[in-house]
């Protein structure tokens, strides 16, 4: 933060995952951040690390933060994608559900938060993939009982 503050720039964290942006070229301080990180008692994950222009696309945790905050194109694109083949009509999801190791309930919490997510960062977004979920939130749940 010291070096951010003495060179304009701004400090930003999220849990472990820190950006730094500014209106300068960083690459020449690459080897001061990985020592500070370092010296803090942390590793950098030098697949991780990122030098990225303005002109150019921008993703932290997953959202493109350029102009504005959005989730990426391939995560909307997924979460749509999954959503469709939970309906009935396709594969439904209790299939789907356990395609990935998980009840209907929980896998529909899931989407359900993902949802969410994508609704936190642009309200209106979310409220258009919302209603992707209505035919899901309609499909009956399978139950079964076992006789003995």
């Amino acid at each position: 933060m010291a070096l951010c503050k003495k060179k304009g720039l701004v400090y930003t964290r999220y849990v472990d995952d820190v950006t730094i942006s500014g209106g300068i070229d960083m690459r020449p301080m690459r080897g001061a951040f990985i020592d500070i990180v370092r010296h803090a008692g942390f590793s950098v994950s030098e697949d991780k690390l990122k030098f990225t222009d303005c002109c150019d696309r921008q993703v932290v945790t997953g959202l493109v933060v350029n102009d504005r905050l959005r989730p990426t194109k391939e995560y909307l694109a997924k979460l749509k994608r999954t959503i469709r083949r939970c309906w009935p009509e396709n594969e439904g999801l209790y299939t789907v559900a356990l395609e990935y190791g998980l009840f209907p309930g929980e896998f529909l919490s899931m989407l359900k938060g993902q949802v969410g997510f994508v609704k936190s960062v642009d309200c209106a977004l979310g409220r258009n993939i919302k209603r992707l979920m209505v035919k899901i939130e309609k499909t009956p749940r399978r139950s079964s009982v076992s006789l003995l």
